[in-house]
């Protein structure tokens, strides 16, 4: 494989890693945003469906913060930019409109 198709599959996985995460975040608060009707007919899945958003929202959170981390390292930027993705759709957006480094730009 050339480098460019190695870059491309590298890019498509922390695609497919921003996606998911942000899936894991927001649905679960949709649904239950949605379900307000469910919770007036079965009071007591209240909780436990709460519960599981949460942990859902916390999974979400930390595979958006794993992207960002490898989305900085695509880029050829250290790991601490990639710590922009605690700010979750702010911090992938400042990470999208850095330019790529090119280390065959640089003299050592």
């Amino acid at each position: 494989m050339s480098n460019l198709e190695i870059e491309f599959k590298e890019f498509k996985q922390i695609r497919n890693t921003v996606i998911k995460g942000l899936a894991f975040e927001y649905l679960p608060a949709i649904f239950i945003g949605a379900s307000k009707y469910l919770f007036e007919i079965m009071p007591g899945i209240e909780a436990p469906l709460i519960l599981l958003s949460s942990l859902s929202f916390l999974y979400g959170y930390i595979l958006c913060l794993k992207a960002s981390i490898q989305y900085a390292r695509y880029k050829r930027y250290p790991d601490y930019f990639g710590l922009l993705g605690i700010l979750n759709i702010f911090g992938l957006s400042f990470l999208f409109f850095l330019d790529k480094k090119d280390r065959t730009n640089y003299i050592f």
